[in-house]
């Protein structure tokens, strides 16, 4: 599992801060269509904001998401998160490296 040094996750976070979030997690926490919608917006824009109703949920669920999407964590603003997942094959965004 590789992890992103604090220059890219600086980067990352300034790239996102104008994105509106992808997905939302209600009280009925994750779903498996939430799980492939997160996946397939991370196929299309590497870089997602995800919110969540309560800081509750998104505790229980964060992992999980990381866990699922293979995503890496850029950071949290309150109830919501940012995830990075780059294209293997032909990333899109070039971050910087360490």
């Amino acid at each position: 599992y590789r992890m992103l040094s604090s220059k890219q996750r600086k980067f990352l976070k300034s790239k996102a801060h104008h994105l509106k979030p992808v997905a939302w997690i209600g009280d009925n926490g994750l779903t498996e269509q939430t799980i492939s919608e997160i996946k397939y917006q991370l196929e299309i824009h590497e870089l997602i904001k995800i919110k969540c109703s309560n800081s509750v949920i998104k505790k229980t669920v964060q992992d999980s998401i990381y866990t699922q999407t293979d995503a890496l964590s850029v950071g949290n603003i309150g109830n919501i998160f940012i995830l990075y997942k780059p294209d293997p094959i032909n990333p899109r965004m070039i971050i910087p490296q360490n």
